[in-house]
């Protein structure tokens, strides 16, 4: 009973200590943004799908990709996961993803983990024109190799576009771009959305 009430009064002293007079998360408000894109990802069910078919192989047989955005507590950060789809059911998750401000430095991160213990870390910004982001995060592999990728991001009025592209002797290569289309709930979901095919592939 004793342990019972110790770990109530710990979480409810931790829920004041993050709160604050000022309510959830006072003195480390989202920027504007960012609240914008993290609402509009989790938004309906926070799922979307798009169309894999220009990139199908033997070792990539999935027809489309899904994405899952939810909230984080307080609702400081998202937390999301991409996902594989062959005749419109899920078949396998390949990443989970943590979008939030670091409230020491101020800065936007977006981080991934990957099968295998794969990591992507990296900074996220707005460009500038108003409804576009930026992430240019280090992607290190199992075996300790590293690789830098850009994306940029679009995501209005129900559609998510992303563009990825890899760092090749310190130029930035055109990966692939992806379409993607909000999802109706759980359970199956035709391939929406599509892909557009590059020189090369990307993440």
């Amino acid at each position: 009973m004793r342990g019972t009430i110790g770990v109530g009064r710990t979480l409810a002293l931790l829920a004041v200590w993050v709160a604050g007079p000022g309510g959830a998360a006072a003195g480390q408000a989202l920027p504007e943004w960012l609240r914008r894109e993290m609402s509009e990802l989790v938004a309906d069910g926070g799922r979307w799908i798009t169309d894999n078919r220009p990139y199908q192989s033997d070792d990539e047989p999935f027809d489309a990709y899904g994405l899952e955005w939810k909230w984080g507590v307080g609702q400081a950060s998202i937390t999301g996961r991409l996902y594989g789809l062959r005749e419109g059911r899920e078949v396998a998750t390949f990443w989970e993803f943590r979008m939030d401000r670091h409230p020491g430095t101020g800065e936007v991160r977006l981080m991934q983990w990957g099968a295998g213990g794969a990591l992507g870390v990296g900074p996220l910004r707005p460009t500038g024109n108003g409804v576009e982001t930026e992430a240019v995060q280090v992607f290190f592999a199992p075996d300790g190799t590293s690789r830098r990728v850009r994306h940029l991001t679009i995501t209005e009025n129900g559609e998510h576009r992303t563009r990825s592209f890899d760092e090749v002797d310190g130029r930035w290569v055109p990966g692939r771009t992806y379409v993607w289309k909000r999802a109706a709930g759980p359970g199956r979901a035709d391939p929406a959305g599509g892909a557009e095919s590059n020189d090369r592939g990307g993440s």
